[in-house]
């Protein structure tokens, strides 16, 4: 099983649990600004839901941008340390449009290479400072 992290939406985010690259349960939370709050119990809700053990996930697969600066650091961290605590690989592609669905998006996953770290992308600089 994979599981698919995209916090890349201008509104929400994203998770899904796939077998093969076959999508077989999905939940988006449409509430900007909570990926930090419900990104890994939204995780823990798909994976009890669908009776899949944390350890029969074989890969994790993260949208690793473009997208809102906070919202996509938060999905690739937790991306990145729940493959490595599950010591699993973790595979991670960029949106090419605002409109591509996580299913469009699952052929490039497939040939996606294998990552030990994913680098966010960005939509613009981050602002978290004044200018002076």
């Amino acid at each position: 099983m994979e599981i698919i992290i995209d916090t890349t939406r201008d509104q929400g985010f994203e998770i899904a649990l796939a077998h093969d690259g076959v999508i077989q349960a999905r939940n988006m939370v449409n509430e900007p600004f909570q990926e930090a709050e419900q990104l890994i119990p939204s995780i823990e809700k798909i994976l009890s839901d669908q009776g899949v053990p944390a350890h029969d996930v074989s890969e994790v697969w993260v949208v690793a941008g473009p997208g809102r600066f906070t919202a996509v650091r938060i999905g690739v961290a937790v991306a990145q340390a729940f493959a490595y605590a599950m010591n699993i690989p973790l595979r991670s592609i960029e949106r090419l449009s605002p409109d591509e669905s996580l299913s469009d998006m699952i052929s490039r996953f497939l040939v996606a290479d294998h990552r030990v770290c994913v680098q966010p992308v960005y939509d613009k600089d981050p602002h978290i400072t004044q200018s002076v």
